[in-house]
């Protein structure tokens, strides 16, 4: 946890440090970016220019494979194809932007190359998994310790962010104290005092970032934090996210804090972000082996799941609480997700749902498993 924690705050901090170097330097002009760029690019334009990059995935004996998933980044979406009998693929409509294209195959090693700019015809060369490796790779150095992250953030970043919050529009500071938050809590908690977000929202959510900071500290501070929360929904779900880092011999805690967090979920009033709430609730009674409290939140919220549609927010919350009531209840669990347009939110949710089956009903998680409707999400979460 801690591991993941450090790499997340320097993966913060760089894109925070980025952002305010840009800020505090000033960014070029839209006329002069333009002017900068290549002749070829200028007539252009930034926007709208795509084109079809198709090619061919081969075995290191140079046969072509069929049944190869290949998938770019296009413009922050994952496009995907497959190749068909002579191992081709297409991938239409690319971003002239889109530099690198990935293969995966069951019984080969995962491949990514960078293409060149323009290429409309690549070549991929897969390698089988039994076969040794063309490339002879190094681990990375180890990481630092989440104690050199602190000190790191807090000398090189901390004084430059302040200084960047001081001068910068009101939303441009969420990000960057909330990298703040990591290292120097108590500054940001006191700065939001007198400097508040006029979105409530806002502010629970870099009062958060300091509390989860404090859960490896002090939790009586970090719990101190969570109950100073404006909203209901983020002060129940900071209690069970206290519950999550207590140890498993502080069981009666652990119960107390989620009968804490079930009465501030109640008074969430949108049914939608209530019900995501409880299934955490619930799920986390379910660990702790109490069925009959957890039984009754999900029969409540099962109530209002039904009345949910199943797209954007509420079928997430709907599919969420699914996930959580078919480890007692399988049946109404799959109806919940029974009529989701989207393939990817019916995927996941049936991904999820065989995830929390594995370990006590294979079988049914396996049936689960195979009602999803892509073969890429099917392998997604088989791996």
């Amino acid at each position: 946890m801690k591991t993941r924690r450090c790499l997340g705050l320097f993966m913060l901090g760089l894109c925070a440090f980025s952002f305010f170097f840009s800020f505090s330097l000033g960014l070029a002009s839209g006329e002069k970016s333009a002017a900068k760029r290549p002749a070829a690019l200028r007539s252009i334009g930034r926007v709208g220019v795509t084109l079809e990059v198709s090619g061919v995935v081969l075995d290191s004996q140079s046969n072509p494979i069929s049944e190869v998933s290949v998938f770019a980044w296009n413009s922050g979406k994952r496009v995907y194809a497959e190749t068909d009998k002579t191992g081709r693929f297409r991938l239409p409509n690319m971003s002239i932007q889109s530099r690198n294209v990935y293969a995966r195959a069951d019984g080969f090693r995962f491949c990514g190359i960078t293409i060149k700019p323009g290429a409309k015809d690549i070549r991929i060369k897969l390698i089988r998994s039994g076969e040794p490796a063309t490339r002879v790779m190094q681990t990375l150095p180890d990481l630092p310790s989440l104690e050199q992250a602190y000190d790191s953030l807090s000398n090189h970043f901390g004084p430059f962010a302040k200084k960047c919050i001081a001068a910068a529009e009101k939303t441009d500071r969420l990000r960057p104290l909330e990298v703040l938050a990591c290292v120097e809590p108590a500054w940001v908690l006191q700065y939001l005092q007198t400097n508040p977000f006029e979105e409530a929202w806002f502010n629970d959510y870099v009062r958060w970032a300091a509390a989860e900071v404090l859960l490896d500290q002090n939790m009586d501070d970090a719990l101190a934090i969570v109950h100073s929360l404006e909203s209901p929904m983020w002060r129940s779900m900071g209690c069970t996210k206290i519950v999550d880092a207590l140890t498993d011999t502080q069981q009666a805690r652990k119960l107390s804090l989620l009968a804490e967090a079930l009465l501030q979920a109640h008074a969430v009033e949108a049914p939608d972000k209530q019900l995501a709430t409880l299934s955490v609730i619930a799920g986390q009674f379910l660990d702790l082996g109490q069925t009959e409290q957890a039984t009754r939140i999900l029969q409540e919220g099962h109530r209002t799941a039904k009345t949910l549609p199943t797209k954007e927010w509420p079928g997430y919350a709907r599919g969420g609480l699914a996930e959580v009531l078919a480890r007692i209840d399988l049946k109404s669990a799959m109806a919940l997700v029974t009529g989701y347009e989207d393939d990817f939110d019916h995927d996941r949710h049936h991904g999820n749902i065989a995830h929390k089956l594995a370990a006590t009903d294979p079988a049914n998680a396996q049936r689960v498993l195979n009602m999803m409707r892509t073969k890429r999400n099917r392998e997604r979460w088989s791996s």
